[in-house]
């Protein structure tokens, strides 16, 4: 600080006046106005002030300003940006706080916010510091952002009275600041929301301009806190009636009772033409004026209206004495002519009457006109030597100014009808209703009669009224930079630079006022001088006494223009809502406190085009929103520019008629209302719609058409029934296609296995990406588990085997390496390397100790492998015990002991079965008995079992209850004896004796075990084990085979130990094995790091792990062979899918492609067939005989009856027709809706037509609902259970189109060249703004309307996230071009080349000024730009924009001076404004960018208007762009153009200085987007976008286009990678040449992006189809046929090169509709001749042949004309009889068709 901020001026000044009081809102504006002014001012210049010193602040006149002290900018944002980083994912951090207790003798607490610090050196926090300062300061960073801070707290200081040198006072503010009214309850709403964003420590939160605060300042009492929220946020809780105060507020928004409503307070403008006084001639003696020539309410006047006639004005208006009537008429007829090309209705209307009267409930001395009556009528111009305009008046009906209505019944009760039948009531009868109502409520107001023009002299000193006109077209004079001035100093032409700047700015020439007085002083455009005075008299139209208690119904002064008043019919709806407590479920979601963001049912991926009933070519995320609509929940279409809206709305509405739904469609433009109505008329559906655009106008059109349908439905014949079938039968067609598509789609997504991610894909790209092919030795090798997977799991941990197989022994195969026989636990056995090192040399020294050992024995010669020994050697070891227990012959089969052996063990065997018999004869014993028990138990049981009386012997009994405890007698079904079971028992223990014995004795005598086991052991060594071990054992005596024994043993040892580190050493021979474990110990120095490496591939898969150590393979073989097995081993379980190929493909795709079409077709006739079914059925119902009915169904007969008088009575009229609101709300209502389900309005004439009733249709469906206000938005849900909004967030907001203030800039006391009359327009709150609070979304992601990418490129990452899909451009401008450079307008012609070549053209425009908005060089540049386009032919539609109105003026007036010089182009001109195509206006139109939004066209040319000022500086001031919001409106302009924009610029990208402005920088970064399209350096272009907007995936270049790429250049061809800028791609484009513009083929891959979209339409057919019809000729390439067929592939390509068919013909089938016969059926050629039976018919003028046959179970039908191939029906059954009885049946309906046998 220079000085302390108490010493100076502006705290002095602050102190001072907080002791006189508190600042009123006035006073806030007035003080702060000329200070923001000059900050204005220098932030214009691209500079800053010096308010990091407030002592440069002083005061001027009780106000703030500030030194001149402009200083650079100071950048250090990035430290400053880091501070305001989030700190949480999942919350906002809106601010942080301290809590601090004191516990001492007293506990004290501190609780305040952390945002505030009076440590004035904080540098490393965003806080709020004393004395008027900003944090910024410290990080030594100052721009105009930091400007506005410091701004927002001197204005706060002043606004609530604080002193920021006090840091208790900047504590106290920032607690309130978002509370600013506990702090001044004085405060406006605006002035306090101003403050809070200029003070926003967030930077990117802050307000961004000053310009937008002075101009929110000047206008702060418009403004409306309720338009920036949640309107259900801001209802006190306390409140009953919540809905109520909701609507409330919204209506209370319609109202305009300010002095800018020209309904309420007239005042003359450009807009306006006042006739009477126009019709008055300058005459100098007003008693020679004749009263039949002013145009003025009399009879002949009357006459014209009451019979709807026409007047010529020229009859009646002085012309020639007002040279402002012809321009201010032109005016007129351009607007009116506008807002019926864009909203569908004219709002010119003739004021008949005015009132005159006087406010006297708020200021009585105040005498206000307002027009009374309004007469719609058309204004036309005749083109000729003198043009003539004439008045056409459209109705004897007139309106009552709905304002001045509702103003009166508000004040004084006063009540007007809302019309006027003139040809019923006549005016003085109006008078005469409103005197009465006057006059009566005791008022003392008496209201007189104006009948007749009051005229009266006056001599005055002369004012400038006429010459105001002159005054404010000097904008449109050539202003010349002061830089471009002709001088020169040469001799013979010598104009000095001061002599050409006296005479072009200082030189006196008459006044302007002279002009009129003397016609002969000639008028220097450059001046005018406005200090001279003369006297003449005049005469003027005497405006009346000015008695507040006198009120005039004045009908003298009749007002032709354009009056903006429809909102008022909404009221009428608002208050009945509210009258009425009317409910909507709608609006509950809409005003709901909790927003339901997701879709409660979730939207499938599957195919639903053929669930749906579209009419219009559509794509997977229209089909979408389409299905969702069937939920029945309301919800949000984002439709961000060119996305298919309206298509997308045309199959919403056909779908619900579809489905018996009525529909009411709104939107406020008119074209958006005409697209969808004739995208619907193009599908025949138009006779469902009623197109509404103005109620009064469309009336009898209205009953015409619907008279028309209505006669055109009744008398049609009903064949809903065969087209319901055709169509059923279609969709079956359809999807058994799509099915087969999906089939290889979901193929190729499939899963290897279960256990893995990896999907066939995969594999196919795998094994495209390498040539190898893998051995089938190699493939035998892997067992059943192995696979790719393999390779995903271990593929590092394969780079590093092979890695440190090189690095330890010179080959990076392990199949070469020693340690290829270890197994891969072999270090894991071991507790330590160490540990595994001496088993190694252990086991190399057995092996070695056992070879020798071997050689002491004679094994046989063939033993070579250790495998081989150590069976023989345990072999011999079993045979062995024969020879030492000397029973050796019992392994000769033919010797004694042998035989011996054999009669022993058959004795046994007797025996053994004898005794199993027994056990089988009486087999349930529970528990053992012994021997002894047994024979006990026999004894007495035998004894007594047989007595009679043995129940008194007890021993008999007792034995007896024992037995039966231990055996299940019940078990056997006939009961045995005791006895017999004792006895058996018996039996059994004998024989288990006599066993026990022989088996004692057979063991001594054999010495080799049991005799079974020893028979077991033999058998073994007779059938498996070799005559040479038996040979072997017989040649060893007893101490050799002791030795062979301990080699066996030796020998197992081995093998446990070997085992546990080598893998298959038993194949190998003792040397192998030995030398092995040498080799293997060779390399111990290894061992530490191989056994680390083993541990990480120990889940490796073994077989694997096998081919690596017996195959020589690489790790690119390696992984190629892994993944042929894993698709060898899918094959080998889906053998089907192997059958997968293009060209079944193609026949599918093709044969959907054509039934597609087809089902869009037959969806229309589906749609109109059902409807006319519906009519038929209610008027089938109101022609019943109500016997039988109930008294509900005879209620529902009367309204319907009742209904159809209605409509047939005003069917029968001419004339005065019924209003469409009677007809819709009254029993005629069901009937019309029933013929026209179908309703496309703007809101507008909603509330004019429709009667308030949620059940009147099933949905309302809103169009560009960003530019529909909330209040308007409201009223037509109220229509409807069910509310779709359709729109775009990141386009405009509402356009104050309709308010009544709009047209103020050409108030004739305005001066239009007054930088501050730039009207102040809000940003309204659009009703997609609140349903998108509420309501779930759902976006449309296919951009259509750009035929080159680079038109859209810049939205969609600069607004959309690169969300869009875009279509990849068919001609490659990447050639260079030089720069457009314009230095004379004329060079328009030499330019229109580059214009219609790039996509984007930039047309710098060298020296433009820029000068009260407008830039004439551009404006003139652009006329002679339309001019030669439009004389070129190239039939191409054009737009043009401009960013002010100003300029949008400057250019047509342009445009008119070349009309003026050229005939020919003023023709061609004429011809454009009106061109038609399609039935929708596509004429030139020139535009500014507040009303483009909706609007393309091919060409579109964008005036930016900004430059340089005369004075060779540029203010960064861009009006609107650098307003909040700016960048919406940048936004809408960028993506108005089809096929090309233009761009005329006076500046380029960096003579913008102000990026820290979102708008601006937005602009900024589009403008150097746009040369560097136009320079044709594309990628640089790119490269700003991805700046912008990074989020696209870098392209990834794959194998199979490389190798595409390849085979087109052997083919002689060049080609270029993924082209595009979107994530839709061509992912090869093919040229001749490389320097060709465009390319001759596009190549599609179906890569992993392709694969990953379920949706089967798009993928196969939508994405082929938009390339192709954006002229690109393609081919479609499936990797798996690329792997499997690869030269069919090339075939194909080259094919299609060349210009070559390469698949065959598809047969084509249709679905037809044969009236004649029982259901529709497929349709095929007559391709053969059979045995048919022949009919004619040729009755009545017919000349028609039927023929008929059977075919095994088939019916054969071929029908035409005779003479002609016909058509075949084919149709099966289930057997031949039944198709023989079909067949005689068809016949017998022919016959009695009057068809006859030839």
């Amino acid at each position: 600080m220079n000085k302390s901020i108490k010493e100076t001026a502006f705290y002095k000044f602050i102190i001072e006046n907080f002791e006189k009081g508190s600042f009123t809102n006035d006073d806030i504006i007035a003080v702060m106005m000329p200070l923001l002014k000059k900050v204005s001012e220098i932030h214009n210049q691209g500079k800053v002030a010096s308010l990091q010193d407030i002592s440069t602040i002083f005061i001027d006149n009780n106000r703030l300003n500030i030194e001149d002290n402009v200083l650079e900018s100071k950048r250090n944002s990035t430290p400053i940006s880091k501070l305001f980083v989030s700190k949480s994912s999942a919350f906002e951090i809106t601010g942080e706080v301290y809590n601090s207790v004191e516990i001492g003798e007293e506990t004290t607490r501190e609780y305040a916010d952390k945002a505030v610090s009076d440590n004035q050196n904080e540098t490393n926090k965003a806080v709020y510091l004393k004395d008027y300062t900003c944090f910024e300061f410290q990080f030594d960073h100052h721009d105009p952002l930091t400007d506005i801070f410091v701004l927002g707290q001197i204005m706060a200081s002043i606004a609530f009275q604080f002193d920021f040198t006090d840091v208790e006072d900047v504590k106290q503010f920032v607690d309130y600041r978002k509370q600013m009214y506990f702090l001044n309850s004085k405060i406006h709403p605006a002035i306090a929301n101003i403050i809070l964003g200029m003070t926003e420590l967030n930077r990117e939160k802050r307000w961004k301009d000053v310009n937008e605060i002075i101009e929110k300042l000047q206008n702060y009492r418009d403004y409306n806190p309720e338009t920036e929220y949640d309107l259900a946020t801001l209802v006190d809780a306390k409140k009953q009636n919540r809905n109520q105060f909701i609507h409330e507020k919204l209506r209370n928004r319609l109202f305009d009772n300010s002095r800018r409503n020209r309904l309420l307070y007239f005042q003359p403008n450009l807009k306006f033409l006042n006739l009477t006084i126009s019709s008055v001639p300058q005459v100098l003696n007003y008693q020679n004026i004749n009263p039949n020539t002013i145009f003025y309410w009399n009879p002949e006047i009357s006459k014209k209206i009451i019979n709807t006639s026409t007047i010529s004005l020229n009859k009646y208006l002085q012309i020639e004495d007002n040279p402002y009537i012809i321009p201010t008429l032109d005016k007129i007829r351009l607007e009116s002519n506008k807002d019926v090309n864009e909203y569908g209705f004219s709002q010119l209307k003739l004021a008949l009457c005015n009132l005159n009267w006087f406010n006297t409930k708020e200021n009585s001395s105040e005498k206000i006109v307002s027009p009374l009556l309004l007469a719609s009528v058309t204004l036309t111009k005749k083109k000729g030597l003198k043009d003539q305009y004439s008045l056409e008046f459209l109705d004897s009906e007139v309106e009552i100014n709905p304002v001045l209505a509702n103003m009166l019944k508000d004040l004084y009760d006063i009540r007007l009808p809302e019309r006027i039948q003139l040809s019923e009531t006549k005016i003085e009868d109006i008078y005469q209703l409103l005197k009465s109502q006057v006059e009566k409520n005791n008022s003392g107001i008496v209201l007189d009669a104006v009948d007749k023009p009051k005229i009266k002299l006056i001599y005055s000193q002369a004012k400038q009224i006429l010459t105001q006109f002159n005054k404010r077209n000097k904008n449109k004079v050539v202003i010349q930079d002061q830089r471009n001035l002709n001088y020169s100093y040469q001799q013979e032409n010598f104009q000095p630079y001061g002599l050409e700047l006296f005479r072009n700015y200082v030189y006196t020439q008459a006044s302007s006022l002279e002009y009129l007085i003397n016609s002969d002083i000639k008028e220097n455009p450059q001046f005018f001088n406005e200090n001279k005075t003369v006297e003449r008299e005049f005469f003027q139209l005497d405006e009346g006494e000015t008695n507040p208690f006198r009120w005039e119904f004045d009908t003298c002064n009749l007002v032709l223009g354009n009056f903006n008043y429809k909102k008022m019919s909404l009221v009428r709806d608002y208050n009945q809502i509210i009258e009425n407590n009317i409910e909507s479920d709608v609006f509950k979601k809409l005003f709901n406190s909790l927003a339901q963001k997701d879709f409660k049912t979730e939207l499938s991926n599957s195919n639903s085009f053929t669930k749906t009933f579209n009419v219009v070519a559509s794509d997977p995320t229209q089909n979408n929103a389409v299905k969702y609509s069937e939920s029945g929940e309301s919800y949000i279409i984002q439709g961000p520019p060119g996305t298919g809206k309206s298509q997308t709305i045309a199959n919403l509405i056909a779908n619900y008629v579809a489905n018996g739904k009525k529909i009411l469609f709104v939107c406020e433009k008119r074209a958006a209302l005409d697209v969808v109505f004739y995208r619907l008329k193009n599908q025949g559906l138009d006779d469902l719609c009623c197109l509404i655009h103005d109620s009064q106008a469309d009336k009898k059109e209205f009953i015409f058409n619907l008279k028309k349908t209505f006669n055109d439905f009744t008398t049609s014949k009903n064949n809903f029934q065969n087209i319901e079938s055709s169509r059923n039968l279609l969709v079956q067609n359809i999807d058994k296609e799509i099915n087969k598509i999906a089939g290889f789609h979901d193929f190729m997504n499939n899963k290897i296995d279960g256990t893995t991610e990896i999907t066939i894909k995969k594999l196919i790209d795998v094994l495209i990406s390498n040539p190898y092919k893998a051995s089938e030795s190699s493939l035998d090798i892997l067992d059943e588990n192995a696979g790719y997977q393999d390779w995903e799991n271990h593929k590092e941990a394969f780079a590093k085997w092979y890695e440190i197989n090189k690095e330890t022994n010179a080959s990076e195969y392990f199949s070469l390496h020693p340690f290829r026989f270890l197994k891969l636990t072999a270090f894991d056995n071991f507790t330590t390397v160490a540990g595994f090192k001496n088993q190694v040399e252990n086991s190399q020294s057995s092996i070695e100790n056992c070879s020798e050992r071997l050689d002491f024995i004679s094994l046989p010669n063939d033993l070579t492998r250790f495998s081989e020994i150590q069976e023989f050697l345990s072999k011999a070891v079993v045979v062995f015990p024969f020879y030492e227990n000397n029973v050796a012959d019992l392994l000769q089969a033919n010797s004694d002991l042998f035989r011996s052996f054999e009669a022993d063990l058959n004795t046994l065997s007797k025996l053994q079965s004898d005794k199993e018999k027994l056990e089988k004869q009486f087999p349930y014993w529970t528990r053992e008995i012994s021997p002894t028990d047994a024979k006990t138990a026999f004894d007495v049981i035998s004894k007594n079992e047989k007595n009679f009386f043995n129940f008194f012997n007890s021993t008999y009994k007792a034995t007896k209850n024992q037995i039966l405890a231990v055996y299940e007698i019940s078990k056997h079904t006939v009961k045995p004896s005791l006895t017999s079971i004792l006895e058996n028992r018996c039996l059994q223990d004998e024989l288990n004796e006599k066993l026990a014995n022989l088996q004692s004795e057979f063991d001594r005598k054999y010495k080799l075990g049991t005799v079974f086991e020893l028979q077991n052991r033999i058998r073994i060594i007779q059938n498996e084990y070799d005559q040479n071990i038996v040979s072997f054992a017989n040649t060893l005596n007893p101490s050799e085979r002791n030795e062979v024994v301990a080699l066996a043993t030796a020998f197992e040892k081995n093998a446990s130990e070997l085992a546990l580190i080598l893998d298959s050493f038993e194949d190998f021979t003792l040397a192998e094995i030995e030398n092995i474990l040498q080799e293997i110990s060779n390399k111990k120095a290894y061992f530490d790091l191989y056994s680390a490496f083993f541990d990480e591939i120990k889940n490796c898969n073994l077989s694997v792990v096998k081919l690596l150590k017996n195959t020589q393979i690489s790790t690119e073989q390696l992984q190629i062979t892994l993944a042929e097995k894993s698709l060898e081993r899918y094959y080998a379980i889906n053998y089907s899918h192997k059958k997968f190929n293009m060209d079944l493909l193609h026949i599918s795709i093709e044969k959907v492609k054509k039934m597609h079409s087809d089902l869009l077709e037959i969806n229309g006739k589906y749609i109109i067939a059902k409807q006319v079914s519906a009519i038929k059925s209610l008027i089938l119902k109101s022609e019943m005989s109500t016997a039988g009915m109930t008294s509900l169904e005879k209620e529902q007969k009367k309204s319907i009856t009742d209904g159809r008088k209605i409509l047939e009575n005003e069917f029968s009229k001419s004339i005065r027709f019924k209003s469409i609101r009677e007809l819709a709300s009254s029993d005629s209502g069901q009937i019309i809706r029933e013929i026209k389900p179908v309703w496309l309005m703007s809101p507008l004439s909603v509330s004019d037509a429709l009667p308030m009733d949620e059940n009147y249709f099933d949905v309302v469906i809103f169009d560009e609902a960003s530019q529909i206000t909330l209040e308007e938005g409201l009223v037509p849900i109220y229509r409807a259970s069910q509310t779709i909004i359709v729109g775009d967030e990141m386009q405009m907001p509402p356009s104050n189109f309709f308010g009544s203030s709009s047209g103020n800039q050409d108030d004739l006391w305005k001066d239009a060249s007054d930088d501050e009359n730039d009207y102040f327009s809000l940003d309204a709150d659009s009703f997609l703004t609140q349903g998108a609070r509420k309501f779930p979304s759902i976006m449309l992601g296919w951009h259509y309307r750009s035929k080159h990418e680079a038109l859209i490129g810049f939205s969609n990452a600069s607004f959309y996230d690169n969300k869009l899909l875009t279509i990849p451009d068919l001609k490659d401008h990447s050639k260079i071009s030089e720069p457009i450079v314009v230095t004379d307008v004329v060079q328009a012609k030499d330019n229109l080349e580059q214009l219609f070549s790039k996509p984007i053209s930039y047309h710098y425009i060298e020296n433009g000024i820029y000068l009260g908005r407008s830039n004439l060089k551009e404006a003139q540049y652009i006329a002679n730009l339309v001019k030669e386009i439009l004389s070129g032919n190239s039939g191409q539609s054009i737009g043009i924009v401009a960013f002010s109105m100003e300029q949008q003026n400057e250019i047509e007036a342009a445009i008119e001076a070349i009309c003026i010089e050229d005939k020919v182009f003023e023709n061609l001109i004429e011809e454009e404004y009106k061109r038609i195509e399609n039935n929708q206006f596509v004429g030139l139109f020139v535009k500014n960018l507040e009303n483009v939004q909706g609007d393309e066209r091919d060409v579109i040319i964008m005036s930016t208007c900004y430059g340089y000022n005369p004075s060779g500086k540029m203010l960064m001031n861009f009006g609107p762009i650098n307003k909040r919001g700016g960048e919406k409106r940048l936004n809408v302009i960028f993506s108005r153009a089809k096929k090309s924009m233009c761009v005329v610029s006076s500046i380029k990208y960096f003579d913008i200085k102000n990026e820290y402005n979102e708008g601006a920088n937005y602009f900024r970064k589009y403008l150097q987007y746009a040369e560097l399209v136009s320079l044709g350096q594309l990628e640089a272009a790119n490269n700003v976008l991805a700046a912008i907007n990074s989020k696209n995936n870098p392209e990834v270049t794959s194998s199979i286009a490389v190798q595409i790429e390849n085979e087109i250049k052997k083919l002689g061809f060049f080609a270029t990678q993924n082209i595009g800028q979107s994530k839709f791609k061509c992912h090869l484009g093919i040229k001749k040449d490389a320097n060709d513009d465009e390319f001759v083929l596009g190549i599609i891959i179906d890569d992993d992006l392709h694969y990953s979209n379920n949706d089967i339409l798009e993928q196969y057919l939508l994405r082929p189809e938009i390339l192709k019809a954006n002229g690109w000729n393609i081919c479609q390439i499936y990797a798996k046929d690329w792997l499997e067929n690869k030269p069919r592939v090339v075939k194909m390509i080259s094919a299609l090169l060349h210009n070559e068919s390469f698949f065959d013909a598809i047969e084509e089938e249709n679905i037809v509709i044969e009236e004649d016969e029982i259901s529709p059926e497929i349709v095929l050629d007559v391709e053969e001749e059979s045995e048919f039976q022949r009919y004619i018919n040729t009755s009545n003028g017919s000349n028609k042949f039927w023929e008929i046959c059977t075919e095994n179970n088939n019916v054969i039908v071929q029908y035409g004309r005779i003479g002609t191939k016909g058509q075949r029906m084919v149709k099966t059954f289930e057997s031949e009889n039944d198709a023989q009885r079909e067949m005689q049946k068809l016949i017998a309906q022919k016959v009695s068709k009057e068809y006859f046998k030839e």
